[in-house]
């Protein structure tokens, strides 16, 4: 897949915004204790609070927000703002990574900037790159702009950085059973909140990423509206040839398989803080391109708890959720529908009774749902760009009030792809002068292997201008014949290595010695584990396709090894154009000449008409 949001997955907020106003005054709100953070003396700057409020995900005990500050301020009349680097060279250098990177490579994306690069970037490029990275239209300049804007994801590539800089934030953790929580002891500036999510317990599961993460102006006391604590969903795809070099057993968003191979996927879901709900209700909607068949017999679920609960896990049951395939909308293969997660966890996890009261258990656990599609042979009128995507999202109870049975919400769709190839050759005979054009020739068999003993054959189907790979391997493979074209198609190729065998030269005509041994290597972007629906079709993740090929053939009665020679591809079709050459074998030669053998005839017949010249002279005698 692309990642929405903060890193992998919890969106807890749909919100991320740079407030430039100053929001209502907070008198009434009971203050919590808390350290006092860049404290200065009471007046014109400070101090102030930022008072956060859950008004429906019920208490806030047990998160945890990490506070930054980005930017010092000074304001004057009429509005005046002015804002400058804060004297922390760390947290400098990390703004100015931050915002170099974006400049030059995009929000979230490039490679890591050296710290003359961070030199360049001024406090009014810094200033100006910012304000430039709001989605919303200027009389809307203020308010809370969404997961996916582009100021969302700058505030995650500078969390980064802020980490990468070893830069300590002031980390203020609720204990209180309260919907309410302030940070107070603050002087006017502009901050980066960032939330820490309870981590899965073995160090091999990932990180559930982080949910809030705000920007924003103190200029007064400050008052946010935490809606909802919201899940999240990260597809994966896991690509098989390249498991020890991928990490994480090959889970990523990019793959590439044969027609017929089973193609493994799974979900990890962010379980937000549930404990405002009596029960909550998760539906998976999933939604697969046409070339894949999924398999409903394959699906597994997993709950995986944290270090809160003793990293507890249980493996759902049958009964424990609903797998929907007909009668379902808006395009979507099928739907997993978990009515009560909640009771699940507590009832699994934490060991209660079924029925019992909510008790005050601790929630972010990660639920981890795994199953297979098959390659089907419709994938061999696609290859190459654009793939086949395979699309998720989460619909999710957001209302406590409604005993998680009332509205729901659902997180950003989430895409992962898959890419396959094809042989688009051609099988020529030898030209028989230097400089002519080779000729197609037709009549040539050829089958496809595995191995290079050619005992483990691929079997093939005819179709539609060339063969496939079967995606049910129960009949004989048939064999591919070269028509007057001499075309040699080949559908459904994973990357990898195959043997092309010719088992028949067209009459007058003899193949290469050994098998065509076939290495195709397809190259993508370095990125991924960030893939967004689309881009498929374009250069940014099938990068290039590359295949060499090697055998042994016999010219003019000497072997001659051909090894890894580069063949020519086209990356858009996925395509290796492979040429076959055929060679035909030179005349025998002819004891003497024709002249030789007339004489000799002619020598017979006087020969033998002298021999009856005799017999007749000695008959008249």
């Amino acid at each position: 897949m692309k990642r929405h949001l903060i890193r992998p997955r919890n969106a807890l907020l749909a919100a991320l915004t740079t407030l430039m106003v100053p929001m209502a005054s907070m008198t009434s709100v009971q203050a919590m204790t808390t350290s006092p953070v860049y404290q200065e003396a009471a007046g014109n700057n400070g101090p102030y609070t930022i008072t956060l409020t859950s008004t429906n995900a019920g208490s806030l005990k047990g998160r945890k927000f990490n506070l930054y500050k980005i930017f010092d301020l000074t304001t004057g009349t009429g509005g005046a703002f002015n804002y400058t680097f804060t004297s922390d060279a760390n947290t400098q250098k990390a703004v100015q990574k931050a915002v170099y990177r974006t400049i030059t490579t995009g929000v979230g994306e490039g490679a890591q900037v050296s710290d003359d690069q961070a030199k360049t970037i001024t406090i009014a490029k810094a200033l100006d790159t910012i304000a430039g990275l709001t989605d919303l239209p200027e009389s809307e300049t203020g308010k809370i702009e969404g997961q996916t804007s582009r100021m969302r994801k700058f505030s995650e590539t500078l969390r980064k950085e802020l980490a990468a800089a070893n830069v300590t934030p002031q980390t203020q953790s609720v204990t209180e059973n309260s919907s309410t929580y302030q940070i107070s002891g603050l002087t006017k500036g502009y901050y980066l909140i960032d939330e820490e999510v309870a981590q899965p317990s073995a160090s091999s599961e990932p990180d559930q990423g982080h949910s809030l993460c705000l920007m924003l102006t103190v200029d007064d006391n400050q008052e946010l509206e935490l809606k909802g604590v919201y899940p999240t969903i990260h597809k994966q795809i896991q690509e098989d040839d390249h498991k020890d070099t991928l990490g994480s057993d090959g889970w990523n968003d990019i793959g590439d398989y044969e027609i017929g191979q089973t193609i493994p996927y799974r979900y990890q879901i962010g379980i937000p803080n549930i404990s405002g709900y009596k029960t909550y209700t998760l539906v998976i909607h999933d939604k697969m391109d046409a070339a894949l068949n999924f398999q409903s017999d394959s699906i597994a679920i997993t709950v995986k708890g944290t270090s809160a609960d003793s990293g507890k896990t249980y493996s759902l049951q049958a009964s424990d959720y609903q797998i929907k395939t007909p009668g379902i909308t808006q395009g979507n293969t099928f739907e997993i529908v978990i009515s009560d997660i909640k009771g699940i966890i507590d009832q699994k996890i934490y060991g209660a009774a079924a029925g019992a009261p909510a008790a005050d258990h601790p929630y972010g656990q990660t639920i981890e749902v795994t199953y297979n599609a098959k390659l089907s042979e419709t994938a061999a009128s696609n290859p190459g760009r654009p793939g086949f995507e395979n699309n998720v999202r989460l619909e999710y109870s957001n209302d406590p009030d409604s005993d998680g049975q009332g509205t729901t919400g659902f997180t950003p769709w989430d895409t992962v792809v898959a890419f396959t190839f094809q042989i688009d050759g051609v099988k020529v005979a030898e030209p028989k002068s230097e400089g002519d054009t080779p000729q197609p020739l037709a009549g040539a068999h050829f089958r496809l292997y595995r191995d290079q003993d050619c005992k483990n054959e691929i079997r093939l189907k005819k179709v539609t201008d060339g063969y496939a790979i079967q995606s049910e391997a129960t009949t004989d493979g048939a064999e591919l014949v070269t028509e007057a074209n001499g075309n040699i198609k080949i559908f459904g190729l994973d990357q990898g290595t195959y043997y092309l065998k010719e088992t028949q030269a067209p009459d007058g005509y003899h193949g290469p010695l050994t098998p065509l041994k076939l290495d195709i290597t397809p190259t993508y972007t370095e990125n991924r584990n960030n893939y967004t629906a689309g881009e498929g079709k374009t250069d940014k993740i099938l990068k290039q396709l590359n295949a060499k090929v090697s055998y042994i053939e016999s010219v003019n009665g000497d072997q001659q090894e051909i090894k890894d020679q580069v063949v020519e591809t086209e990356v858009g079709n996925g395509s290796v154009q492979l040429q076959v050459v055929n060679r035909t074998g030179k005349e025998l030669p002819l004891t003497g000449s024709n002249t030789a053998w007339i004489s000799m005839a002619a020598g017979s017949v006087l020969v033998i008409g002298g021999l009856s010249m005799t017999l007749q002279k000695k008959k008249k005698n």
